[in-house]
């Protein structure tokens, strides 16, 4: 079952405790470190819910009618890996940029290896920069 962002925000409204240099975060969606992921995060949950993207985004197993997000579907056949390729290209085409869960350093170092190889299809919307030498 694929929440709604609103039930994602509703989710993270609760006794957990998060700290940014020391200072207690009360309210994860409004602190402005956290408010941009966490505004996109709802918004992919909206759009695996949406007429436009729902089938891009989310499939249903033969013979159910649970809709799942295609992103944690396990990839079985060369279609599959198609589908998700689809599904991350329709979220970064609507958000405009770069979505990652690992450090800047890992992105960076993504990005400078893409922008270094030819037969790459160059990245759009790319909002990081490689460090001299790197």
């Amino acid at each position: 079952m694929i929440r709604t962002g609103q039930e994602y925000l509703d989710s993270i409204r609760d006794a957990r405790e998060v700290y940014i240099n020391g200072e207690r975060v009360t309210v994860l969606a409004e602190h402005p470190m956290f408010k941009p992921l966490i505004d996109i995060r709802a918004r992919i949950y909206d759009m695996q819910h949406g007429s436009a993207t729902r089938d891009l985004l989310a499939y249903r197993e033969d013979g159910k009618e649970e809709w799942n997000a295609i992103a944690n579907k396990l990839p079985r056949t060369q279609d599959d890996w198609w589908a998700k390729r689809r599904a991350t290209d329709t979220i970064l085409e609507t958000i405009g940029g770069i979505v990652t869960r690992v450090g800047s350093g890992t992105a960076r170092v993504g990005r400078c290896v893409r922008r270094r190889s030819a037969w790459l299809p160059p990245v759009r919307h790319a909002r990081v920069a490689c460090r001299a030498g790197s």
